[in-house]
């Protein structure tokens, strides 16, 4: 099935603030919920959509996002099957979120800042860059790197 797509994206709001966990390996992870509104539905019902975030989106997710904050996730579907303490075969259906981005302004009081450092406080540059243009390339033609004789035309 090399010509299968398996694309997701996806608007609405997470249940609850997110908590961020790591694997027994040290990846950090993130499960939430995201609740979709349903525009068929007359009676204004959503779906509650299971999402996986790693690495990065994890770490942002936890840092920035919180419950019923507005936004959206691309990534795809992913099914996993396994057998749970009393030998029953269970099934997940989620979405493994690729990219996640806040849609509503953050709330200031909610979000923990970090104090913000100037990156380049205590560099002293030690080399000077030299460009390009001033390689030992001037001079050369480029048909002194091909040789065009084996070409059949």
């Amino acid at each position: 099935m090399a010509n299968s797509i398996n694309n997701v994206t996806l608007v609405g709001r997470p249940t609850k603030d997110f908590e961020l966990r790591t694997t027994s390996n040290g990846t950090p992870y993130c499960l939430f919920t995201l609740a979709v509104d349903n525009p068929y539905s007359q009676e204004g019902k959503a779906s509650f959509i299971p999402c996986i975030a790693w690495r990065h989106s994890a770490n942002f997710l936890t840092k920035y996002g919180h419950k019923g904050q507005l936004m959206s996730v691309e990534g795809m579907i992913e099914t996993q099957s396994y057998k749970n303490k009393e030998g029953q075969n269970r099934f997940v259906t989620q979405v493994l979120a690729r990219r996640v981005q806040l849609l509503q302004r953050i709330d200031e009081n909610k979000v923990s800042k970090p104090k913000q450092q100037n990156p380049l406080e205590g560099y002293v540059p030690q080399e000077v860059y030299t460009p390009a243009h001033e390689s030992s390339f001037d001079g050369v033609a480029i048909s002194d790197f091909f040789d065009n004789s084996d070409l059949p035309f």
